[in-house]
């Protein structure tokens, strides 16, 4: 993290352990106040990867699943990009912006898939470049974002799924509910506006974001879950993440085969345990015998743990699921807030 940055946060109250932001002084009242208020986080676990020059767009669209030349001027994609397997290496928000792509991505991520995607690049025009320490990335939500960005005169998107650039910043607006956007830009700039923000609405802690991501039924990968999942088993189809028109990519004779032929026995699940033990990326989930899938992703939430699990399709709100081992803490499934008609 850029230390003028992380000086910003201290002044706002921010504590940090590791070297990262943990909460604001109250993680409790922060998980609450991402459910219920407007707020604001520092989004520096997401890492950054620019990717520019004449040849990026078919540059990206040959290799993730997303169809990346329907991602046009001022719009975002979501999608993944996976082994000649089918299996996901990462997961990556793709906006594009005038004369770039900006790929979002876990930080922890970032290093290695820029150093895979260079294996491909061979002749092609585009450069590809970690903007994680001098790009700021700031985190707002709330039923009152739209006010909030005409208070401030910013050009907040009026569609969900868009981008906007004015004055070094780049917003992107998130589908879903609460409303959220996305800030990028570097420190000089975004300071200004977190001071700004701050005044109005609850500074939270990182975990909030990634909390708001999970009741999205959002996936993300790291390091520790990469390459063990085809896309559909976590939804990304939901998404618009995976392309069965577009042509060929790394792992598409899997992933259409696997559509075509109704193969899918897994998908991602939202559940909530009564406990505030987080489980790690990988925990292995049971009903009262066996184990019958993975942890993707948890956060805290003010009713003790909110978590996306990959398992079979047959699992619903009745059934008895543990984390831990057979019998071991409760898990209890919820819907999901999109639709599942394509996942058979």
């Amino acid at each position: 993290m850029d230390p003028h940055w992380q000086q910003i946060l201290l002044a706002a109250g921010g504590r940090f352990a590791d070297g990262e932001l943990s909460h604001f002084g109250d993680l409790e009242g922060e998980l609450s106040a991402a459910l219920h208020n407007e707020v604001c986080t520092d989004l520096s676990h997401l890492g950054i990867i620019e990717v520019i020059g004449n040849d990026a767009g078919a540059f990206l669209h040959a290799l993730l699943t997303v169809d990346v030349r329907a991602i046009g001027d001022g719009r975002i994609g979501f999608g993944a990009w996976c082994t000649p397997k089918g299996q996901v290496i990462t997961l990556l928000r793709v906006v594009h912006t005038r004369d770039r792509y900006l790929l979002l991505l876990p930080k922890d991520m970032t290093d290695a898939v820029i150093h895979r995607l260079q294996l491909y690049v061979l002749r092609r025009e585009v450069r590809l470049e970690d903007r994680g320490a001098d790009l700021c990335r700031l985190g707002i939500a709330g039923t009152g974002l739209s006010a909030l960005f005409a208070a401030e005169h910013l050009p907040l998107p009026p569609t969900e799924g868009h981008a906007a650039q004015e004055g070094g910043l780049t917003i992107i607006r998130l589908p879903g509910l609460p409303p959220r956007a996305i800030v990028i830009a570097e420190r000089e700039i975004l300071q200004g506006l977190w001071r700004c923000l701050s005044r109005h609405v609850t500074p939270v802690t990182p975990q909030a974001w990634t909390m708001l991501d999970i009741l999205a039924g959002v996936p993300w990968v790291s390091r520790s879950t990469s390459e063990k999942y085809l896309p559909q088993m976590l939804n990304l189809q939901c998404f618009g993440g995976v392309s069965f028109n577009k042509g060929c990519y790394p792992g598409q004779e899997v992933i259409a085969r696997l559509k075509y032929r109704g193969q899918l026995k897994r998908r991602l699940h939202l559940a909530f345990a009564k406990t505030r033990t987080l489980a790690e990326p990988g925990s292995t989930v049971y009903d009262d015998k066996d184990t019958i899938g993975e942890v993707l992703i948890a956060s805290p939430h003010p009713e003790g743990t909110v978590l996306l699990a990959v398992l079979p399709l047959a699992y619903g709100a009745q059934s008895d699921i543990f984390l831990g081992h057979p019998g071991g803490i409760a898990l209890r499934l919820q819907n999901l807030p999109y639709p599942l008609e394509e996942i058979s």
